[in-house]
């Protein structure tokens, strides 16, 4: 009954965070329609709408079940992250979806999940 628990608070907790991704994405392309920004700026945006997902997300999940924050901060930042690169690799045609700077975000995801998770345990 517990992992059942488990799965059912992850999988709120990831469509959290990805409904949060979708906000922010839709502010920031409302905001590039008047402004005109640098690929460069884009990259470091996409960047951060991803960690503030992945804290939020890592964040839930750790105060719904209480313990081990850590590890279910990085669960649920490992199944967010095969989410959004299934998503954009959906949306362009599967090409180059696994590269270094991807691995570099999977990293940076984990991290923020664990700490999140942490964090979220002792909130």
């Amino acid at each position: 009954m517990k992992n059942n628990a488990f799965v059912n608070n992850l999988v709120k907790g990831t469509a959290r965070s990805f409904l949060l991704t979708v906000i922010m994405v839709i502010v920031y392309s409302i905001l590039m329609r008047f402004i005109d920004i640098n690929s460069n700026v884009s990259s470091v945006v996409y960047l951060i709408i991803t960690s503030l997902s992945v804290i939020y997300g890592a964040i839930y999940v750790a105060r719904a079940n209480e313990k081990k924050g850590w590890l279910s901060g990085m669960i649920l930042s490992l199944v967010y992250m095969i989410l959004i690169m299934c998503i954009s690799g959906f949306m362009q045609g599967f090409k180059d979806i696994i590269n270094l700077y991807a691995f570099y975000r999977i990293l940076i995801a984990l991290g923020m999940g664990a700490l999140s998770g942490m964090l979220g345990i002792n909130l």
